[in-house]
């Protein structure tokens, strides 16, 4: 194993101008992923990290094949900052009035308020269940997408919703037998 040397240091610091070279030549492995002004900032932030670790080289390989891996290093940190920013970017939908709190004509189910007093028994059943409950069954969500939405980690939201199934069930069973006059 060898030691760093000023040597080596000097050798990173020639070699700083192939970097966007070698990020052009990753994405093109990658299958083009990233545009043109992403490339350049891959090229910026690989320039940063290879400047701050170029003591770090210890001249085992090639100084070019370490400097593509810190590309190659960059670009999928870019891409998965740039996946985690879309998600958290869905538009949300403002909620519109729903059937449960608007006009209901006469001789329905919802006109006893039995959605309302569906929603309140969620809302009693605990903390967050209402959203986890709603996501999950009727928005059709997966416990990641809902722990992500409640910054939760999904095993708690799994727990949270499986734990309420039972005490739900029970108060929605009393809701409709006091609706039905059973």
């Amino acid at each position: 194993m060898s030691i760093p040397n000023q040597n080596h240091a000097d050798l990173v610091l020639e070699r700083l101008t192939l970097l966007p070279q070698f990020a052009r030549a990753c994405n093109a492995r990658m299958g083009h992923r990233l545009s043109p002004s992403d490339l350049d900032e891959v090229v910026q932030e690989a320039s940063l990290t290879t400047w701050s670790s170029r003591d770090e080289f210890r001249g085992e390989g090639s100084v070019e094949a370490w400097m593509y891996g810190i590309v190659r290093i960059s670009i999928l940190r870019f891409l998965s900052a740039q996946r985690r920013r879309r998600e958290r970017e869905v538009p949300i939908t403002e909620k519109t009035e729903s059937p449960i709190d608007g006009e209901r004509s006469a001789g329905t189910v919802a006109d006893s308020g039995f959605r309302l007093r569906v929603r309140e028994a969620l809302r009693s059943a605990g903390t967050n269940i209402e959203e986890i409950f709603v996501g999950h069954e009727i928005d059709g969500k997966t416990f990641a997408a809902i722990s992500e939405g409640l910054e939760m980690k999904e095993t708690r939201v799994k727990s949270k919703y499986y734990r309420c199934i039972p005490s739900l069930k029970i108060a929605l069973e009393k809701l409709w037998n006091d609706l039905s006059g059973v």
